[in-house]
C-alpha cells in the first residue's frame, strides 16, 4: 500500500496524527510512524533508536549508547512519543 492508500488507512484507523491529516514519517526510512523518537521538537523523526543514535553522535554526543541517550535526553535533544491523536 502506498501514497493515498496508506494515508487513507491511517485515517480509517483513527490516526489523525498531527491535526492536519499528515502522518509523521521517519526521516530516514520514510515509514509512517505511530510511535517513535522526536528529535529537536520535530526537526526530524526516527522510528529506530539506531538512527537516533547516529544523529546524536553527529551532534557531538559521546560514550556508549546509554550515555549518549541519557545525555541527549537531559539536554532535551529528543523524546519518545506516540503519534496517535
Amino acid at each position: 500500500m502506498t501514497g493515498k492508500g496508506l494515508l487513507s488507512s491511517a485515517r480509517n484507523m483513527g490516526w489523525t496524527t498531527n491535526g492536519i491529516d499528515q502522518v509523521k514519517r521517519c526521516s530516514v526510512t520514510d515509514v509512517p510512524l505511530t510511535i517513535g523518537y522526536v528529535y529537536h521538537d520535530g526537526e526530524m523523526y526516527f522510528r529506530y533508536m539506531e538512527h537516533l543514535l547516529i544523529q546524536l553522535r553527529n551532534d557531538g554526543y559521546e560514550g556508549d549508547d546509554y550515555e549518549v541517550l541519557d545525555d541527549a535526553y537531559d539536554d532535551d535533544a529528543y523524546y519518545f512519543s506516540d503519534f496517535i491523536e
